[in-house]
């Protein structure tokens, strides 16, 4: 028997007796695996974005009446997450559609019964869903509890207020805001159920924890009444929504939409807890990063009604089907920050051709350095080999990340003879190795660092060249005037490296390996290096913390 198995089920399967299918690389059993076509997965992903924007345009005034009711929309509190679950479960479809096609007498092993909104006639095998560990209230209430003990409210004297996360901090100087560290007081955002430290030698610029605002918003009744009501309205959405006539896509939106409910009064608990204390200040400038994310969009929210500043900070690279930025398609567009600092003309053209931002909400400014930046250089770093860095990010397509690593490293198991050292380097998202070496080990290839303790700038001066797929690394090494290997896999080219020619496009392993086997490479063209970075890097440093500075005194 032929089984398409799909997701997270548990493997409680004989896999000896059985051929299994799926859409998902498995690093741990033996599955048939198999891709869509290349043209046919990006045309699914526009198509999904377009889809979620005009779903919202149908109902917009459900929400827009929730926001004014209340102060936030839950729309945009779960419209990248609703992106990301939408455009896999089409992606889904599209493998299971083709495994029916060749496979008409297979069976789908699973757990999600709205399959069969799809797919009436096909045979379905009930699986059991493979559970993962629940998050703890109990434990998420005592960081709260501690961190609401150990940092009291201060009293507000700057006028700027940083938003800041406790991760993001370099020798005691947030890295996102550099030389703004210096005239500017600091709000520790924590982002529920992970608990970050804050160091220590920042606690005295810190006027308030995000915990401490939330666990005094929980003694209080407007609250709980306030709730209440917010979930009652939220309630109605749902059963309007649901009673209306849907498209089945359109359903499949409504029930993923509503898969985080619980996560809408945490964002109305948060926003509570917030507009409380900027209801106390006087006009102030809240410097945001990452904005549109939710747990930073109450934020905002809470900000703007009570008529403070709200500035936001380009936080990486910017596509057109980037979820945090792109809001053009949208009959009304959600709040957005007053002014939004971009890192090239290039982003402030996007964000205003394409994303519904307004001409005055855009400012060309560059990208931030951090105070102080560190230099070091792992010593298992061989200064006599050419040293490749790999810059690894975090993808929502998981078996395509598996791809372009696993290929990076047989690349370099069949080039064992030259003189080559592989160095890889995980974005900060990614914490543990494990996945690394899971894939090393299918691959049987070890000879490489993973490497987690060498600054960025260490590894630009000693690199002979970066490989990286569309990860900002890229375009923080242009300035180095040395090769920008891309891995195209997927031919989008989402930051445009290749389009400008300063990017060398892989489209696979064999790309991979011609590269690095030929004798000579191509001569860097400066021109098209300093085009690009005029594009889409302003020159930073001082300059472009006096052109933030102006903006905030308003003198942009």
């Amino acid at each position: 028997m032929k089984y398409y198995m799909d997701g997270n089920v548990a493997l409680t399967f004989d896999f000896s007796s059985n051929q299994y299918f799926s859409q998902n690389k498995s690093l741990h059993i033996n599955m048939e695996w198999f891709e869509l076509d290349i043209e046919q997965k990006n045309h699914l992903i526009i198509t999904a974005f377009k889809d979620i924007s005009s779903f919202y345009n149908q109902f917009d005034h459900l929400f827009l009446n929730l926001q004014e009711e209340s102060g936030i929309n839950i729309w945009f509190l779960e419209y990248f997450r609703l992106f990301q679950n939408y455009k896999n479960y089409k992606l889904k479809l599209a493998h299971i559609a083709q495994f029916l096609k060749d496979h008409p007498s297979g069976e789908i092993l699973t757990t999600d019964t709205f399959l069969t909104h799809y797919f009436p006639a096909a045979k379905y095998h009930p699986a059991k869903k493979n559970t993962a560990k629940k998050r703890s209230l109990l434990k998420e209430f005592k960081t709260i509890f501690r961190n609401a003990i150990k940092y009291p409210t201060k009293k507000s004297h700057s006028k700027n207020i940083l938003i800041s996360s406790p991760q993001d901090f370099i020798h005691g100087f947030d890295k996102r805001f550099g030389a703004l560290n210096n005239n500017s007081e600091i709000l520790i955002n924590r982002e529920l159920f992970i608990n970050h430290q804050v160091p220590s030698e920042i606690s005295p610029r810190v006027i308030a924890h995000s915990d401490r605002l939330f666990f005094n918003s929980l003694f209080k009744f407007k609250l709980w009444n306030g709730l209440w009501v917010f979930k009652k309205s939220i309630t109605n959405i749902k059963n309007t929504i649901g009673s209306a006539t849907l498209t089945t896509d359109q359903q499949l939106l409504h029930h993923l939409f509503w898969q985080n409910q619980a996560n809408f009064s945490l964002g109305f608990i948060r926003f509570q807890a917030f507009n409380n204390f900027f209801k106390k200040l006087k006009s102030k400038n809240i410097l945001l990063s990452n904005e549109n994310s939710p747990q930073q969009k109450v934020i905002q929210y809470a900000a703007k009604q009570n008529q403070h500043m709200v500035y936001a900070f380009q936080h990486g690279l910017i596509d057109e089907i980037h979820s945090a930025y792109m809001y053009g398609a949208y009959h009304n567009k959600p709040m957005l920050p007053d002014i939004t600092f971009t890192w090239g003309l290039y982003f402030t053209e996007l964000l205003i051709n394409k994303g519904g931002y307004d001409k005055k909400q855009c400012l060309t400014v560059g990208k931030i350095t951090p105070l102080k930046p560190p230099h070091f250089l792992n010593s298992k770093i061989d200064k006599k080999k050419e040293v490749i860095v790999y810059a690894t990010q975090p993808q929502p397509d998981k078996t395509q990340m598996s791809i372009e690593i696993a290929a990076v490293l047989e690349t370099f198991k069949q080039l064992s003879g030259h003189n080559y050292q592989l160095v890889l380097r995980p974005h900060p998202l990614e914490k543990s190795d494990t996945y690394f070496d899971q894939i090393a080990a299918q691959v049987n290839f070890h000879d490489f660092l993973i490497d987690r303790t060498s600054t960025l700038n260490a590894h630009f001066e000693i690199a002979s060249a970066l490989i990286t797929s569309f990860s900002t690394v890229g375009l923080e090494f242009i300035p180095y005037y040395k090769p920008l290997l891309i891995l195209n896999f997927t031919k989008n080219d989402r930051a445009g490296y290749i389009a400008e020619g300063v990017g060398i496009n892989l489209e696979n392993k064999t790309d991979l390996l011609a590269y690095f086997s030929a004798k000579s490479h191509p001569v860097i063209d400066k021109n098209k290096y300093n085009s690009y970075l005029k594009k889409y890097l302003l020159n930073t440093g001082e300059a472009t913390i006096d052109r933030i500075e102006k903006a905030l005194h308003g003198h942009h």
